[in-house]
């Protein structure tokens, strides 16, 4: 909405796309980073470094001037050739980002360091960003104020969700391992003893009972199984990227109806130039 409200002949345009397109970079960043504080993944790199990067590929893909969905290949002041990208790395920017992000965190895996600091950088950046749209282009009085709450939920999620990286001091260990190991002793004992004393020539009753000790036992494992991840939730409990890639989903579909519904495909014309 903030690019729709541009003039198309201020000189800054540009500029604001790309502050618009780091901060939604950022936004998408953040859940990854948080996860992984969460996991206890101390391993810091450069996320502002590279959501910062990842704007300025966006701009390329998504110039201000004209939205084709058609491969472009130019040739910059360097002489290098640069590829414009395809229609699904334009609809899809955002998952591929955080996909990339969780695989830079999962490949330099390290518990080594203090803890990370990423996701308070990146919101610190986010508001950063919204400062200077705010100081440079305008948002007028009532937009600012509730983007800033905004973030700061989002921040005060991320560090309510935090908590879990503190495992050793919230979980109960000795219970969990003594129940997890006197259950599966159990489990266990069981079906052998049972075998031992059962009586052979009454066929079907033995099988009625085998097939009974085996469901009670497996139901007992599963529930051991999800004892487990009830005090594990961001590593076990839950599918993350259903919450990583979800935030970066709804990022891309929403880019793609402003672009889609603001451009005429056929004749390349703007149709809503200021729509608020």
């Amino acid at each position: 909405m903030i690019l729709k409200g541009a003039r198309s002949g201020e000189m800054r345009r540009e500029d604001l796309q790309l502050h618009v397109f780091n901060c939604l970079a950022l936004i998408t960043a953040f859940p990854v980073c948080v996860l992984n504080r969460i996991r206890g993944n101390t391993h810091d790199f450069r996320v502002v470094t590279r959501c910062n990067q990842a704007a300025k590929r966006l701009q390329q893909l998504r110039p201000i001037e004209k939205d084709d969905d058609k491969t472009e290949s130019v040739t910059d002041d360097s002489g290098v050739t640069v590829q414009y990208g395809t229609t699904n790395e334009m609809e899809h920017f955002f998952e591929i980002l955080s996909l990339e992000l969780e695989q830079e965190f999962r490949t330099s895996f390290s518990r080594s360091g203090p803890p990370s600091m990423i996701p308070q950088r990146v919101t610190h950046n986010i508001r950063n960003h919204l400062d200077d749209l705010d100081d440079f282009y305008r948002l007028g009085e009532g937009r600012p104020p509730i983007i800033r709450e905004n973030i700061d939920m989002m921040a005060v999620a991320g560090r309510d969700c935090g908590i879990y990286a503190y495992r050793e001091n919230l979980n109960p260990i000795a219970f969990l391992w003594t129940t997890d190991i006197v259950t599966r002793i159990v489990c266990l004992s069981i079906p052998i003893q049972t075998c031992t004393t059962l009586s052979w020539p009454m066929i079907t009753r033995v099988v009625f009972e085998i097939v009974g000790i085996s469901i009670v036992t497996a139901t007992t494992l599963t529930i051991l199984d999800e004892m487990w991840g009830i005090w594990d939730p961001y590593a076990k409990g839950i599918n993350a990227y259903s919450w990583t890639l979800g935030i970066a989903r709804e990022i891309d579909s929403m880019l793609n109806d402003v672009y889609d519904s603001d451009w005429d495909k056929d004749g390349g014309l703007p149709l809503r130039k200021h729509g608020m």
